[in-house]
């Protein structure tokens, strides 16, 4: 007690510095200055102004035009102060560059405080931001997952979008609605490893960006193949007000992009975090993905009830075309077969029997020929509208409806695992003491366990590493640096739909279970062929590829490789796996492997895995595994 008078100095002076920006009008004085510093403590302004938590010292907004006060990114009282100073300055000649229509987020936080009649401008008379607003017609706001693309490697692991959906419409069908994008700023033909390096060691500026949704759902669900899902979410007025407000502040605003855990996922968590206050993200793990930012906003609590208030899943055109073609008869895929090989002269021998069966083989073929437009040269294109037009024509004969489509979304991402994975095991084989493996992977997926349409049987994993533990002690078993390996399951057989399928991966490995300690770099490539001949549940690939595997760095180590494998769906619960592959080296020399892994799903979060390998000698091992 006998210090207070310091405690009050230290604040009047920390004011004091504040207003070196500039004083405040004196409409101002008659606010406390002790009020001023203890909301400029209070979280919610600390995350208006781009401070992730109460440690954060510095503002994740990097963009100068973010701040009025020029200490604001590391001072949020000076930010405070040199805010309340803007809003009481005169109209400019364009309204949109006066503080209030800049900061109508921070106008709405700062109102709930401060009485602001004398202000001279308010939010609802600023045409920049009004027009982002729809004049206030925005009547829900929705979070957006786009299932992951391997085609890209910042899609790999998924992509997330907000929309704001306008008063009275159909949340699915008002494409004209806005979509706020966060993502990284690339110039044009950027060099890959460039774009790799760069994105993952903060090499790239990144921002908000806000266009039309159907350019969204066009280039993912069209183009990209993606599959989306919509998590509507149930906000009340002032804080979707609020958040709408917000993200206008933050549009073209720039930040540091980092690939792990500075990407879409963070941000749009940060944004949600800041009219919830609840945090969706891990501060111990050193990623953040898209489906954990999911499955947390679908697992959170919001004044009394959960955040999310419905969950919407819009199916890319590849999913609805397989969905259409596993509806159908035997028969009814021959005669969708000879449509699609021998077009529209074979329409009235093949479109027979009963009407309704006429239907889904034409539905069918309608979904085909818009499928195909995606993956078709440009000179292909003509014919395949032809096609098209001569389909929908032969359909128009025909009443109209049809049966309805199941498109009931799998493995939606709220319901899945979590993405990290660690288990421990024993090993064992001829001539050697059994050992104890541990296994480690931080993200995402393996050909055994992973999740949704677009990337079954694929794997896309990252850090992975493997140690066991015996008698001769322990050592490094395999270190998957990066693994990718993208199964194209070209269900329908039907010509445009034979993707081929590829595979690269970098790390080190044992090169033998009989040996002590011989762990070798290994990197290689490989492109091939898959098919599911008609089925969601098997897919055979085949592959062709090189790559280099040695202990020490001579041409050795440089190898070429035929490989088969085969991937089995026995149940919702149960994956099979199996691997031929041999080696062909530099010097002549061989190595033949043949591995069978099957996976056993005990629960969402647990599974136990076996496998037996032939490698030189045989050996096989079982493991339990956790996701975390």
């Amino acid at each position: 007690m006998r210090y207070r008078w310091l405690v009050w100095v230290a604040s009047l002076l920390a004011i004091s510095c504040a207003l070196a920006d500039g004083p405040l009008p004196s409409s101002l004085n008659r606010y406390d200055d002790r009020k001023i510093l203890t909301l400029s403590k209070e979280m919610q302004w600390r995350r208006l102004l781009g401070f992730s938590s109460p440690q954060s010292r510095v503002s994740d907004v990097k963009a100068t035009a973010f701040f009025l006060s020029r200490d604001g990114r590391r001072d949020p009282l000076r930010e405070m102060n040199a805010t309340l100073s803007a809003f009481y300055s005169s109209s400019p000649q364009d309204l949109n560059d006066h503080a209030v229509c800049r900061f109508p987020a921070r106008f709405l936080w700062l109102s709930q405080h401060f009485d602001f009649q004398e202000i001279p401008v308010t939010p609802d008379e600023c045409p920049g931001y009004t027009d982002f607003s729809l004049n206030g017609d925005v009547e829900s706001i929705s979070l957006i997952y786009a299932t992951g693309y391997l085609g890209n490697p910042a899609s790999y692991y998924g992509h997330l979008l907000v929309r704001l959906n306008r008063h009275g419409e159909n949340v699915r069908e008002s494409l004209d609605d806005t979509a706020i994008n966060f993502g990284a700023i690339i110039p044009d033909n950027e060099n890959m490893l460039v774009y790799i390096g760069k994105g993952i060691f903060g090499g790239y500026d990144a921002g908000y960006t806000h266009r039309e949704y159907f350019y969204h759902t066009h280039n993912y669900g069209e183009n990209e193949l993606r599959d989306l899902w919509e998590y509507r979410l149930a906000l009340s007025d002032s804080d979707r007000t609020l958040l709408v407000a917000h993200l206008w502040e933050l549009l073209a605003k720039e930040y540091t992009y980092y690939f792990f855990n500075r990407n879409c996922a963070y941000q749009i968590a940060q944004l949600f975090t800041v009219v919830t206050g609840e945090n969706y993200t891990n501060a111990n793990r050193p990623w953040v993905l898209p489906q954990q930012i999911v499955q947390a906003v679908n697992g959170s609590a919001y004044r009394g009830t959960g955040l999310v208030e419905s969950i919407d899943y819009i199916p890319s055109r590849q999913s609805r075309l397989y969905a259409r073609y596993e509806e159908l008869g035997a028969k009814e895929r021959k005669r969708v077969e000879q449509a699609a090989h021998r077009g529209s002269p074979a329409l009235e021998e093949t479109i027979v029997g009963a009407e309704e069966s006429q239907k889904r083989v034409l539905d069918t073929l309608l979904d085909y020929y818009q499928f195909r437009q995606v993956k078709a040269d440009v000179d292909e294109v003509p014919d395949i509208e032809r096609e098209h037009r001569a389909v929908l024509m032969r359909r128009f004969e025909l009443e109209p409806g049809g049966g309805a489509l199941d498109l009931q979304g799998e493995d939606a991402p709220h319901e899945g695992r979590p993405p990290s994975y660690f288990s421990v095991g024993l090993q064992d084989g001829p001539g050697a003491a059994p050992r104890y493996t541990v296994r480690v992977r931080p993200a995402y997926y393996d050909s055994l366990d992973a999740q949704g349409r677009s990337v079954a049987f694929s794997t896309l994993a990252m850090g992975d590493i493997t140690v066991s533990f015996g008698e001769e002690g322990s050592q490094l078993e395999k270190l998957t640096i990066v693994e990718v390996e993208s199964i194209q399951q070209n269900k329908t057989g039907l010509p445009g739909d034979r993707g081929h399928s590829w595979r690269l991966s970098v790390g080190a490995e044992q090169k033998s279970f009989s040996c002590a300690d011989c762990l070798a770099a290994k990197g290689m490539a490989a492109a091939g062929y898959s098919s599911s001949f008609g089925s969601d549940r098997m897919v055979l690939s085949g592959f062709i590829g090189g790559g280099y595997f040695a202990t020490t760095d001579t041409s050795e180590g440089f190898f070429v490789e035929p490989s088969l494998q085969l991937n089995w769906r026995l149940s919702g619960k149960v994956n099979l796996q199996a691997y031929w592959g041999e080696q062909h080296f530099y010097h002549s020399d061989r190595q033949r492997q043949a591995r069978l892994d099957a996976r056993v799903s005990l629960t969402t979060n647990t599974d136990l895995r076996l496998f037996f390998e032939n490698r030189d000698v045989h050996f096989f091992g079982l493991s339990v595994g956790y996701y975390w």
